[in-house]
């Protein structure tokens, strides 16, 4: 399961409030894996990752340029909630949530700007999460299954294209929660370089996308 939309409504007004709260409130993540950049050169890499893993990024961000060439890089960023509006936001899921525990759920809010395509990845350490778009622009969320394994490189998660098929494609809908499978690699095309996306999520640190649509269908 890649995605999968959440009949019930929830978390409706504290999710307006998150879309009408000034970005510069929310805490900008630098999480570790930012080390490495589309823009770092060999050198960096490997210093970070060793020759042969850095020579293999390379050949695969060209692989993925060669198969997205009309692709601009669409900047994207993570940030925490500030904590009542943290509090606000997981006080007010539906209460099988709640049982799980603070320590399972960390809210998210994502932002992406700039260019046409978040090329193909897939999450560092979530495996899923509940998602709600709270403005978007007719992106498409495309999930990527392999045709052959290939190794994943921790530092810098992108796939050699040539191995990936597309597995599930969707347009978004604005203010809808869905169940969002990251542990799959997944990318977000749109045809505006200008738009702006924000989505507001509760990131499950060990739950799997089926594991969440389990809980929901047992409610």
């Amino acid at each position: 399961m890649y995605y999968k939309y959440i009949n019930d409504d929830f978390s409706t007004d504290v999710c307006n409030k998150i879309k009408n709260t000034p970005l510069d409130k929310f805490i900008l993540r630098d999480p570790a894996w930012r080390r490495l950049s589309h823009s770092s050169t060999i050198k960096e890499m490997e210093a970070i990752v060793g020759v042969r893993d850095a020579k293999e990024l390379m050949r695969r961000k060209l692989l993925m340029l060669r198969k997205f060439p009309n692709a601009t890089r669409l900047e994207f960023s993570q940030y925490s909630l500030p904590d009542d509006l943290a509090d606000e936001l997981i006080d007010s899921l539906p209460g099988f949530l709640k049982e799980l525990g603070r320590d399972e759920m960390v809210p998210i809010l994502q932002v992406s700007t700039g260019g046409t395509m978040l090329y193909p990845h897939k999450g560092h350490y979530r495996k899923a999460s509940i998602f709600r778009l709270l403005k978007g622009d007719k992106e498409k969320t495309t999930w990527w299954k392999n045709t052959e394994d290939f190794k994943v490189i921790d530092e810098y998660r992108i796939p050699d294209v040539k191995k990936l098929e597309v597995a599930d494609q969707a347009e978004l809908v604005e203010d809808k929660w869905l169940i969002f499978n990251h542990f799959e690699w997944h990318s977000v095309q749109k045809s505006n370089p200008n738009s702006l996306r924000i989505n507001v999520g509760v990131d499950f640190n060990t739950l799997s996308a089926q594991d969440i649509s389990n809980l929901f269908s047992k409610k």
